[in-house]
């Protein structure tokens, strides 16, 4: 008996922990309301690091978590069949990290140069992502809603970490921000 109680306890502690591993959540839903007729327009570039590349790779991600929250019908913004307008700009772009760089704060080193060298340094070398989203409704160009979502990434993690992030913000508001009428197909 106590085998089965010890073995059905690490069971569950392995389901436990395989869902808090994940580094990467989703951060939608399925609903039985219907989907949203949606056009998401070309990302507009601030950030001094990116480029209409960038943007266009982003878009296309968001488009993808769009699709895979299975909440929307994406249409092309020449069609004007949606509902609903998503325009973006992409205003922080940081591929590499910066601030501390590899020297640290003050010139302390690498974090290949001992127990405190590259301490500051890595703490505050980040990549990150950040973008200005506005919804609105296509047919009357009333926005209803403006958000910033960003995503960011320590020294040690990829630039795509720091993207999955900020597309799952970007999904959250989005999700939180378009009213359950436009939910009608």
């Amino acid at each position: 008996m106590k085998k089965i109680a010890f073995v059905t306890a690490v069971l569950f502690f392995v389901f436990f922990l395989s869902g808090c591993i994940s580094s990467v959540k989703k951060v939608f839903f399925i609903s039985e309301a219907g989907k949203a007729k949606i056009t998401v327009a070309d990302f507009e570039v601030k950030a001094a690091k990116a480029d209409k590349e960038t943007a266009s790779l982003l878009r296309g991600k968001l488009i993808d978590a769009l699709l895979e929250s299975k909440r929307f019908l994406i249409s092309e913004p020449a069609l004007k069949q949606a509902d609903l307008i998503l325009t973006a700009t992409l205003v922080e772009f940081e591929p590499q990290g910066q601030s501390g760089g590899r020297s640290g704060i003050g010139g302390g080193g690498g974090s290949s140069s001992g127990e405190f060298g590259g301490l500051l340094g890595a703490s505050i070398n980040k990549t990150y992502v950040a973008l200005e989203i506005r919804i609105a409704d296509y047919a009357s160009a009333q926005v209803f809603s403006v958000g910033r979502v960003q995503g960011q990434a320590g020294a040690n993690y990829s630039l795509d970490k720091a993207i999955n992030e900020c597309i799952n913000e970007a999904m959250r508001h989005i999700l939180q921000s378009v009213p359950s009428k436009y939910y009608k197909y």
